[in-house]
């Protein structure tokens, strides 16, 4: 049996996991899942259980932490060069 790896959502999903991808969809951004533990939202990689947030190209993760630091992040886009991700909070 094969996984599916870019299969978003999975039945063993964290709480943190399960409300990463309900925000990141709500907000009609593209996020795939290259790891059971990763989300990709553009160059932005989030480990949701951990609440790691880290860019591609970084060497380090960011000291936020969480879903909370990931909405900010995402609204700021102050870090990543890579690609700019605009993001409406009216969605």
């Amino acid at each position: 049996m094969t996984k599916n790896l870019d299969a978003i959502r999975r039945p063993m999903d964290s709480g943190e996991m399960r409300a990463a991808i309900t925000w990141l969809e709500k907000q009609g951004l593209l996020v795939r899942r290259p790891t059971e533990w990763q989300l990709k939202v553009g160059p932005i990689n989030f480990y949701p259980d951990r609440g790691t947030i880290i860019c591609d190209g970084e060497v380090e993760p960011l000291q936020s932490r969480g879903l909370g630091a990931l909405r900010d992040f995402l609204v700021r886009n102050t870090n990543c060069s890579a690609d700019v991700i605009m993001l409406s909070l009216d969605r």
